[in-house]
């Protein structure tokens, strides 16, 4: 299974929207996401996440909640009016 997995790398793929759900991959440490068409992303309960790169989408809307090991978020070029409050970042 992808029960061991630490990277999700899929940068630059045209990708719309993320149809399956990340908060299954326990392990992951770092997802990159950048230079992609995604305008929503919700990301719960990762709590070994450290990484997430989300510079150059479309991103309108997003929830990310119980990431506590995050020290790198990357929401450059992106078109949200506001930053809302992000739940469970320290």
């Amino acid at each position: 299974g992808l029960n061991n997995l630490q990277l999700i790398k899929l940068d630059g793929n045209k990708i719309k929207n993320l149809e399956w759900n990340l908060n299954k991959l326990t392990s992951i440490k770092r997802i990159n996401l950048a230079y992609n068409y995604m305008e929503s992303i919700k990301v719960e309960n990762l709590e070994n996440l450290e990484y997430l790169g989300l510079s150059s989408n479309l991103i309108r809307l997003f929830n990310f909640t119980s990431l506590k090991m995050l020290n790198y978020l990357d929401m450059s070029l992106n078109r949200y009016s506001e930053m809302p409050y992000l739940d469970g970042i320290d």
